[in-house]
């Protein structure tokens, strides 16, 4: 009888036993699946995070050669050279150019950027690849292009509104 005894309460201490590491385990187990989780959700912000990063550094190449351009169309004559002028003009052009044909790779945009479905930004620097052009960017006069500084600053500000709505806004809360 003390032998059944023992028995019986070796057996109950067993069975609790079994039960806390049972729960045990199934804590731990649904502590390893939310870390998982928050692992992926971590690994999706990087991910996430990296492309803002890239947009914003492609953002502000083309901010830099847009402020060039800006600065080189406020240029009265006699303050540049015309082969200077005409010089730098090319080299901001060729520059826009390639920075338009990277953005297509960020928007996964080909062909036409005239159409409606072309992001605010690559046609932004659409225009400004046109209003580079010889017959359009012309040669600097005595008087201030009022106008011609204004666009272009006003496809700036396109280009930086697209990039603004684009780019998460997470940090800044």
């Amino acid at each position: 009888m003390m032998l059944d005894l023992l028995n019986l309460i070796a057996t109950s201490v067993l069975a609790i036993a079994a039960v806390v590491i049972a729960r045990n385990a199934n804590s731990i187990s649904q502590n390893a699946n939310e870390l998982a989780d928050h692992s992926n959700q971590i690994s999706k912000q990087a991910i996430r995070l990296e492309a803002d990063n890239q947009l914003i550094e492609w953002g502000q190449r083309v901010l830099g050669c847009a402020s060039s351009l800006v600065a080189l169309r406020t240029l009265k004559q006699g303050e540049i050279d015309n082969d200077d002028f005409i010089q730098k003009r090319r080299e901001l052009r060729a520059t826009l150019y390639a920075l338009k044909e990277e953005g297509q790779m960020f928007f996964r945009v080909s062909g036409n950027l005239d159409g409606t479905e072309t992001p605010p930004a690559l046609k932004a620097i659409h225009e400004l690849t046109e209003l580079t052009h010889g017959k359009i960017f012309r040669l600097p006069t005595q008087d201030y292009d009022t106008d011609g500084v204004r666009e272009l600053r006003r496809k700036v500000r396109a280009v930086i509104s697209d990039i603004q709505g684009r780019v998460s806004d997470h940090w800044v809360r």
